[in-house]
């Protein structure tokens, strides 16, 4: 992320989205005295997904599987406000899937290898 910060989604042991955190940097922003301070987030609900940084700094994830084990057409960005941290609905893909690979370029996302 433009701050320094990491984000992980994936899953654990097979739970639909078990694990969302944000990893983020020391105060100090000296990577050799780093204090890592994991923050956890609220789960999107999916596996199988991919993920990227946009243009303007959030992170957003594409497609997957939901919890019924259904594929998904749908994607959502992360919101890392101070009061206010959730998932907001971007518009869904063309096409439902999982395993695709995702990049943002030049404010556009590519999403490549769905359905």
């Amino acid at each position: 992320m433009p701050d320094g910060c990491v984000v992980c989604a994936g899953i654990s042991s097979g739970t639909v989205g078990a694990s969302v955190q944000v990893l983020k940097p020391s105060e100090q922003g000296s990577s050799s005295h780093a204090a890592w301070h994991w923050r956890a987030l609220p789960g999107n609900g999916r596996f199988g997904s991919r993920g990227c940084v946009l243009s303007h700094g959030r992170f957003a994830v594409f497609g997957g599987v939901d919890a019924n084990h259904a594929v998904t057409s749908s994607c959502e960005a992360l919101t890392l406000d101070a009061g206010d941290t959730c998932w907001d609905a971007l518009p869904p893909l063309h096409a439902a899937g999982p395993g695709s690979a995702c990049a943002a370029i030049g404010g556009c996302v590519i999403v490549a290898g769905v359905g």
